[in-house]
């Protein structure tokens, strides 16, 4: 029998041709496998890049009196007693007793307006002798928080929290605060004055300036 040498040529062209085909097959795979590793790589970050920000927040060490000033305005102790009493403290109208005198329940408000935590001392230009004179006068002073949260560390084991003392007008004057805050809902203070004006006081404008020296702490 014989063999075709056709059939044999068609054989052999098809089994290249085979071939050629499962070569390409392989070769588009690998390109195909590569490709889709670097695009996961690039999808699921095994390949990463770094950014950075920076900035830096200065310290601010600062105190401002938002409520600077306690205007009793002219007055007179009435007829028959032999002192009237001022009170900032007082909440009532009340706060000025047998004198003519506008009464004023607002004190003196101080507020921490920076970022760090401050000590404070204050001082009084003037005592109850040089400010009000006359017989038995009394010039005092107390400091309370004024906000929703503690205020402040008070010096002295916190005994001079909301404490009626004599003013200070030696050195920086009285420690009040071991640290006074800053943070809004804790950063204000406020510094209420009681005094005792008798019938024979000095007479005329009377004044003194109230100062606060302050660190961080």
């Amino acid at each position: 029998m014989k063999t075709s040498n056709s059939g044999t040529k068609t054989d052999n062209l098809l089994l290249v041709v085979a071939v050629i085909a499962v070569v390409i097959s392989i070769v588009s795979a690998g390109i195909t496998y590569n490709y889709l590793s670097s695009f996961r790589n690039k999808l699921t970050g095994f390949a990463t890049e770094s950014g950075w920000v920076n900035l830096t927040i200065e310290q601010n060490v600062a105190i401002n009196f938002t409520t600077e000033m306690v205007n009793w305005s002219n007055g007179t102790v009435d007829t028959g007693p032999t002192f009237a009493l001022l009170d900032t403290s007082n909440q009532t109208a009340a706060n000025v007793t047998d004198g003519s005198w506008m009464g004023n329940n607002r004190g003196l408000i101080l507020e921490n307006i920076g970022n760090k935590n401050v000590s404070i001392e204050i001082k009084s230009s003037s005592d109850a002798n040089a400010l009000i004179g006359g017989s038995s006068p009394i010039f005092r002073w107390k400091v309370s928080g004024n906000d929703t949260s503690k205020v402040c560390n008070f010096s002295s084991g916190g005994i001079l929290n909301n404490t009626w003392l004599n003013v200070n007008t030696t050195g920086n004057g009285e420690k009040f605060c071991d640290q006074f805050f800053f943070e809004d809902t804790r950063d204000q203070l406020k510094i209420d004055f009681y005094a005792k004006i008798p019938t024979d006081s000095l007479t005329g404008d009377r004044g003194t300036t109230i100062t606060v020296t302050f660190s961080e702490s």
